[in-house]
C-alpha cells in the first residue's frame, strides 16, 4: 500500500473533520461508494487528495472472506494522495482485519472551536409525522385489536410484534436509546407481510401514501445511489433521492422495505448505519432523523437463506424476525368470508348462501397460498355473480 496508516476520528467529531476537510479541498467518501464504482473509479477518484472512511467495511467484512474486499483496496491503490480513516470504535478491528494493508492507526485532531455543528433536517415537522412512540397509551392498546381483527392468522407473531412495540415506545420516550424499530419478516410470496406494513401504516394515518421502497425496482450496482441520491457531480445531483420524496409524501412513521434479499453490499451498509444511529445522510451530505420510525423489511427467504444471504451484524440489529408460515385452510376460509364481506358492504348488493358457497368453491382455496391470488379470484367470481344486478 502507498499509504499504510489509519486515521482515526471520533464518531462525535465527524462532521467537523470532514467540513474542515472540504474546505482544503479534500473529498471525503465512503468504501461503499468505491464498490459501487469499482469499474470506472476515476469517477470518485480525481487527481486530488481523497479520504476514503472504511468504517462501513470493517463492520460488514465477512469472517474469513476478505477476496472482494482485497480487490477493491488493491484497485485503489493504483491511485495517489489516498488517506483511509476509520471510527474509533471500529480502530482495532480494521488492524486486526486488514492488517496486510495497514501498519499503524493515528488520531485525527480537531480543533472545537473552528467548526460549527452540523444542524440536523427536519424532513418533518412534529406536529405532522404521527408515530407509535408518540401514541397515548388507550389508542396504542386500540391497535392490537385493529390488528388482530384484518390481519389473518400469524397469532404468535401479532402477539410479539404488539409487545415489541410497547416495548420500543417505552425505551424510545423514556431511555433515548432506541430510536427505531425493524422488523424482518421471511416467508413466500403473497402471505401476508407487506399487509403488516399497511395495517401499520393506516392505524396511524390513512390519507397519506406509506413509504415503500421495493428494491426490485433497483439496479443492484447502483442502488444506494438511487435510495439516496446521487454524490455532487453526478448526473441527477442536486435532486431530492428517492427515499426522501417518499418519507416526505407519508404522514405516519413507517417505513417498508420489499423484497430486501435483492439489496447489495453497500445497501446493508446504509441500513447498519440508520438502524444504529436513527439518522442517515443523504448523497449531498444532509442529515435526515427518523427517530420513532418502525421499519419493516420483507423478504422471500427462507430462513436458511436468511441466515446465509444476511450478514450477521445487521441481522443482530433486528428488533423482530418472523417466518410467515401460510395460512391454514380455516384462516383461507375466514381471510376469503372477510373480503367476500366487505365487496357485499361496499357495494350494497347482497347474496345468499349459496352464492357464496359458489365463489368459494371457484376460488378453491385447498390448493391456493398466495392471498393476492385467492383475493383476485373472489373478484372475478364476486362479479359473475353480481354484475346483472342493478348497481
Amino acid at each position: 500500500m502507498k499509504n499504510d496508516t489509519l486515521l482515526v476520528y471520533r464518531k462525535s467529531q465527524f462532521q467537523k473533520y470532514r467540513h474542515e476537510r472540504e474546505e482544503q479541498g479534500v473529498k471525503i467518501i465512503s468504501f461503499a461508494l468505491i464498490e459501487l464504482e469499482q469499474n470506472d473509479l476515476s469517477n470518485v477518484i480525481d487527481n486530488g487528495e481523497v479520504d476514503v472512511d472504511i468504517t462501513g467495511i470493517v463492520q460488514m467484512i465477512p469472517k474469513g472472506n476478505l477476496y472482494f474486499v482485497e480487490k477493491l483496496f488493491y484497485l485503489i491503490d493504483e491511485y495517489e494522495n489516498i488517506n483511509y480513516l476509520v471510527e474509533e470504535e471500529y480502530a482495532n478491528e480494521a488492524l486486526e482485519t486488514l492488517g496486510i494493508f495497514f501498519n499503524s492507526l493515528v488520531s485525527v485532531t480537531i480543533e472545537e472551536s473552528k467548526v460549527k455543528p452540523k444542524q440536523i433536517s427536519k424532513d418533518k415537522k412534529a406536529s405532522t409525522l404521527k408515530t407509535f412512540v408518540n401514541l397515548n397509551k388507550n389508542h396504542f392498546n386500540n391497535f392490537y385489536k385493529q390488528l388482530d381483527d384484518r390481519l389473518i392468522g400469524h397469532m404468535k407473531f401479532k402477539n410479539n410484534l404488539f409487545r415489541e412495540i410497547d416495548s420500543f415506545r417505552f425505551f424510545n420516550k423514556k431511555i433515548k436509546d432506541h430510536p427505531i424499530m425493524s422488523v424482518f419478516l421471511l416467508g413466500d410470496s403473497g402471505v401476508g407481510k407487506t399487509e403488516v406494513a399497511r395495517l401499520l401504516h393506516n392505524f396511524l394515518d390513512s390519507k397519506t401514501p406509506l413509504a415503500k421502497v421495493n428494491f426490485a425496482n433497483y439496479k443492484s450496482e447502483s442502488s444506494l445511489a438511487s435510495l439516496i441520491g446521487s454524490p455532487p457531480g453526478y448526473i441527477n445531483s442536486g435532486t431530492e433521492s428517492d427515499l426522501v420524496k417518499k418519507l416526505k409524501k407519508s404522514n405516519a412513521g413507517i417505513l417498508l422495505i420489499d423484497e430486501f434479499e435483492k439489496a447489495n453490499i453497500a445497501v446493508h451498509n446504509f441500513f447498519l448505519q440508520l438502524l444504529e444511529e436513527g439518522k442517515f445522510d443523504d448523497a449531498m451530505g444532509e442529515v435526515h432523523n427518523l427517530n420513532g420510525y418502525i421499519i419493516i423489511f420483507t423478504s422471500n427467504l427462507d430462513t436458511s437463506k436468511y441466515s446465509k444471504m444476511i450478514p450477521t451484524e445487521l441481522r443482530s440489529r433486528f428488533d423482530l424476525v418472523t417466518y410467515f408460515d401460510p395460512l391454514t385452510l380455516e384462516e383461507k376460509e375466514k381471510f376469503a368470508e372477510k373480503i367476500i364481506d366487505e365487496y357485499l358492504k361496499k357495494s350494497k348488493v347482497s347474496l345468499n348462501s349459496k352464492d357464496k358457497s359458489s365463489i368459494m368453491e371457484n376460488v378453491n382455496l385447498a390448493s391456493e397460498n398466495n392471498l393476492r391470488n385467492i383475493k383476485g379470484k373472489i373478484r372475478t367470481s364476486f362479479y359473475e355473480i353480481i354484475k346483472n344486478e342493478n348497481i
